[in-house]
Order: C-alpha cells, then sequence, then structure tokens
C-alpha cells in the first residue's frame, strides 16, 4: 500500500503530533510510540547533529528544540509520502515571532510498524541551521 498526500492544509503543529499523523494517515489507530531501541538521526554541522537512541532520547531532543526556542517551535508539513512502512515528511520548522523568527525548511524519514517507531532521519537546509534556535531564547 502507498500514498501520497498533501497536507499544507493541517498548519502548524507540535512536531511530536506531525509524526503522528503521518503515521496515522495509513489507516494505523492507536498511541504513537517508539521502540525501545529507536533511534533518531539528526544530519548536519549544528551542535544537534548527532543520533539519539530510545524514545527518552528523542522526546529530549524534541524538548531540547522547544526550550531553544523558547517554547515556540511549530512544524507544517508541505508534504506527506507514505508507503507501508516509511513515510517521508517534507515541512518547515517555525520558532520565535516577528524580526527573530526563523524558518528551516526540513525532511524527515520515518521508518515504523503500526503505530512503533523504528527509526526516524532528519535533514535540515543548511547543515547548522538548527544552531541558530538558540538565539532565540538567548
Amino acid at each position: 500500500m502507498e500514498s501520497t498526500m498533501t497536507t499544507t492544509g493541517l498548519g502548524p503543529q507540535p512536531l511530536l503530533e506531525a509524526w503522528r499523523e503521518a503515521v496515522r494517515r495509513g489507516g494505523q489507530e492507536g498511541e504513537l510510540r517508539f521502540s525501545e531501541w529507536a533511534l533518531l538521526h539528526v544530519a548536519g554541522r549544528s551542535g544537534l547533529a548527532g543520533q539519539y537512541q530510545g524514545e527518552r532520547a528523542i522526546i529530549g531532543f524534541v524538548d531540547l528544540l522547544e526550550q531553544l526556542s523558547g517554547g515556540t517551535v511549530e512544524f507544517t508539513a508541505t508534504r506527506v509520502v507514505r508507503g507501508e512502512n516509511h513515510a517521508i515528511l517534507l515541512g518547515k520548522l517555525r520558532a520565535g515571532s516577528g524580526q527573530t523568527s526563523l524558518k528551516i525548511e526540513t525532511a524527515w524519514l520515518m521508518e515504523f510498524q503500526a503505530t512503533v517507531i523504528r527509526e526516524i532521519w532528519m535533514f535540515c537546509q543548511g547543515g547548522g541551521s538548527l544552531d541558530q534556535l538558540g538565539e532565540l531564547s538567548g
């Protein structure tokens, strides 16, 4: 089963909710969770780049994005392509407001089974752009 959808109508949402929505689009019901060995790979030259293993570390990464942005980070998916066990989310991370806002083009590749996420790869425009989040709360 393979489907493609455009999700521009969803509007900004928390990153974890965007991941849940990508899994739900395949008809999967239930709470999104991470396998005990789940991995998040954050590509690039940012100080945040690297691997985060396990649910606690992955949620900690998302919490760190929130903290660095002063609680303003949101994700807007512009396109989601979903297969049986994979999804690609293209969109923008946005943080801050007014003159100090930051928009980062991102791509996420997710591997999952039912509602259990096994692995996520994150790619950002300009490999070090996540470091700019710290400037928003400073």
